[in-house]
């Protein structure tokens, strides 16, 4: 399960069938796991805050542990800054009191640690410029991988065997 895999902060899975067939499962564990699920991958900090709050008694139920739970969101909530700041030809520069607003800390230190943390799990590729508080992203895993995901990945890979086609007749 993503909420429980500690270095997995993206997925393509909210569009399968087993997936959306937990919101409407008899079980109160399915279905915490379905809005925790897509909390993590489509809400906001306040919309995973009230998940795991609303949800905090299926935890166990589900194997999962809130600090843990709580460590990710705030990755996952980094990541999608990164990728906004990045959206339509951003140059992925966000000042730290954006950053703090949307990680719901008031703290440089904790926000430096989170990207820090991000940045160790492959989940950014971030320099902080502690002199402009500001974070520049250049590159991020996106939380969810959807269609414009994949569109993306196959317009590279076409760009990449053009390249080594072109290579391949300067070789030979």
């Amino acid at each position: 399960l993503f909420l429980a895999a500690p270095h997995t902060f993206a997925s393509d899975m909210l569009n399968l069938s087993a997936v959306k067939a937990l919101a409407s499962a008899p079980d109160a564990a399915s279905k915490a796991a379905g809005s925790l699920l897509t909390a993590f991958l489509t809400g906001t900090n306040d919309a995973v805050a009230s998940a795991l709050s609303a949800h905090k008694a299926a935890l166990p139920a589900l194997g999962l542990d809130e600090g843990k739970l709580r460590s990710k969101a705030r990755l996952c909530m980094l990541a999608a800054a990164a990728s906004a700041s990045r959206a339509n030809g951003g140059n992925g520069v966000v000042s730290y009191a954006d950053l703090r607003a949307t990680l719901g800390t008031s703290d440089d230190m904790a926000l430096e640690a989170t990207v820090l943390e991000a940045v160790h799990h492959g989940v950014v590729v971030a320099k902080m410029d502690q002199i402009e508080s500001t974070v520049t992203f250049e590159d991020v895993t996106p939380r969810v991988f959807g269609d414009e995901e994949w569109k993306t990945l196959l317009h590279d890979l076409k760009r990449w065997e053009v390249g080594l086609q072109r290579l391949m007749h300067v070789t030979l």
